[in-house]
């Protein structure tokens, strides 16, 4: 089980404990410090996202052009040589005798 606790230990501290069973951690930060974690991490977090969009927005571009080029997916493909199969055979039963 996972527990938290914190206390007041000065006007710019906490403590923090966390337990993680069987292990206690206890750790000193100061307001400033959590203040320019919060940042820290959300400046990376907003690099990553960033990051992670322009992917996205690479492989809308890539399948708008397999669109634009008549690129269909692997399953498209069997379903179409199925049916063509299906069809030459229909064929086939009216040519023979």
């Amino acid at each position: 089980m996972n527990k938290i606790t914190s206390t007041k230990i000065s006007e710019t501290s906490i403590e923090v404990t966390k337990t993680t069973d069987p292990i206690e951690q206890k750790t000193t930060y100061t307001k400033d410090y959590l203040l320019g974690q919060r940042v820290a991490i959300q400046a990376q977090l907003d690099q990553q996202t960033a990051a992670r969009q322009a992917e996205l927005d690479e492989i809308d571009s890539l399948l708008a052009e397999c669109d634009t080029q008549g690129i269909i997916t692997q399953a498209e493909a069997m379903e179409a040589q199925i049916a063509a199969d299906k069809e030459k055979e229909s064929a086939e039963e009216l040519i023979r005798p």
